[in-house]
């Protein structure tokens, strides 16, 4: 009897890859603190105890590059300074729920501040979308806010689009957008979540493979204009059910 379908093994293998590469230094000093109890414990051979003890320095030391390379292309390709400060940076973010944990532990926003939602995304058929408004719903973001997302999709992805968020304003990209500036406006600030490269393609591996970016925007016009930069027309909500 099959308990697991293909697709979610895929999306468990996403989760776990995702929370090991997020947590790896603490992943790491947590093993060597096992490996020095477990030392004391048991006999473990010196050339055992140095093989492993080096093997998570050198896990750490690549993941703490690795991330730093991440932050230097991202702000780079973005231009993050010119639309406001930099508040935080995660390597492989959750989509949408890394963006509201951020949020609330680093600018200390709960969901239910937040006053618009503007998204962009691949294509309005993902169904991570789907998703992510049930989980804005559970993590109490208002059901009042103004949410308009910006993307590429037939009119039978948009109509789905359409129930999924009854309020959003759907907006046609002039090309499928790999590069998401996503916009958070809540006590009268916006805040960005800069994604450089996030690709679709896959079907559960929805994850932003450059890490995302959480900035304090200080100029907003600046800000709105390049959110809109690439939507070419409104979708019709009269014609979407």
């Amino acid at each position: 009897m099959r308990l697991l379908s293909i697709g979610s093994v895929d999306a468990l293998w996403t989760a776990l890859f995702v929370f090991i590469r997020g947590n790896m230094n603490a992943l790491t000093g947590c093993a060597l603190v096992v490996l020095l109890l477990v030392s004391c414990i048991v006999d473990v051979s010196s050339e055992a105890f140095v093989l492993v003890a080096v093997a998570l320095a050198l896990a750490s030391i690549c993941g703490f590059i690795d991330e730093h390379r991440r932050i230097a292309f991202g702000e780079k390709q973005g231009s993050l300074d010119q639309y406001g400060k930099l508040i935080w940076f995660c390597a492989y973010p959750r989509p949408g729920t890394s963006m509201l944990d951020v949020l609330s532990s680093k600018c200390g926003i709960d969901p239910w501040d937040i006053e618009q939602i503007k998204l962009q995304t691949c294509t309005f058929g993902n169904p991570y979308l789907k998703q992510l408004s049930d989980y804005f719903t559970q993590a109490k973001v208002p059901s009042t806010v103004d949410v308009e997302i910006i993307g590429v999709g037939s009119t039978h992805d948009a109509n789905g689009l359409a129930k999924a968020y009854p309020n959003a304003h759907l907006l046609e990209s002039s090309h499928k957008l790999k590069r998401h500036f996503n916009l958070i406006k809540a006590k009268g600030i916006y805040y960005l979540w800069y994604e450089p490269y996030h690709n679709d393609t896959g079907g559960a591996r929805y994850v932003p493979s450059k890490g995302a970016f959480l900035v304090e925007v200080t100029d907003s016009d600046k800000a709105l204009r390049r959110f809109y930069r690439d939507a070419i027309r409104e979708l019709d909500s009269a014609s979407l059910i």
